[in-house]
């Protein structure tokens, strides 16, 4: 049968192997490998398939301050009945 281990058991385990002193230090590895891995992409360094990344639409800034301002004014009518 398999086991099944808890993400904090795997985790510690992948720290111990690699030698991650603590878990700020490993949040620190994977923002960097984040990172790195935009860059190469950037630099077009690393090919992407097409469903690799998702299209982008370009927000507009309007439309996303009208719709947080409804949601905060429907939250706000809720409470004051």
């Amino acid at each position: 049968s398999a086991r099944t281990l808890s993400v904090r058991t795997v985790l510690a385990s992948f720290m111990e192997k690699h030698g991650i002193a603590s878990a700020r230090e490993f949040l620190r590895r994977v923002v960097l490998f984040f990172l790195e891995a935009r860059y190469l992409i950037y630099r077009k360094e690393v090919e992407l398939d097409e469903d690799d990344l998702p299209e982008e639409e370009e927000t507009d800034w309007e439309e996303t301050m009208y719709s947080q301002y409804q949601k905060r004014d429907f939250a706000i009518s809720t409470y004051n009945y």
